[in-house]
């Protein structure tokens, strides 16, 4: 989308999105360390999920005419691409500690293995599907 839409080359659009995993890892401590004295999973999560919406929101609002233009997609794509860094952290630091209250304790090993499981299978056949689309589309 970087390259298509705004014509950021396709090895720096490869970079920005490392930019979301950057910004997670730099705030999880701190989003654990919140819900460890303050709790609010559930609002973590919350507010996780309009970030979300935001985020794709302004996907669909930035221009990309007014961006090429001026020749400074970078400063347009930047913020969307942090805050989904955000959004991700938001969950990436509550889902999983929010599952432990939700089964039997002896059991917290097989439901973690589950889901990073889960998770690991998503991430493998999404991307396929997405690409099989963006070939075929």
């Amino acid at each position: 989308m970087l390259t298509i839409k705004y014509g950021i080359s396709e090895v720096l659009a490869g970079s920005l999105f490392g930019v979301i995993h950057l910004t997670a890892a730099t705030i999880l401590p701190s989003i654990g360390s919140f819900v460890d004295r303050n709790g609010g999973i559930t609002m973590c999560m919350t507010i996780s999920s309009v970030l979300g919406l935001i985020v794709n929101l302004m996907w669909l609002l930035i221009k990309a005419d007014h961006c090429t233009a001026q020749n400074d997609c970078l400063n347009y794509v930047l913020f969307p691409i942090v805050l989904s860094g955000v959004a991700y952290a938001l969950v990436a630091g509550t889902a999983w500690n929010g599952t432990f209250y939700v089964i039997e304790r002896s059991k917290a090993g097989t439901a973690s293995g589950l889901m990073s499981a889960i998770t690991s299978f998503i991430l493998l056949i999404f991307p396929l599907i997405f690409g099989w689309l963006v070939d075929h589309s």
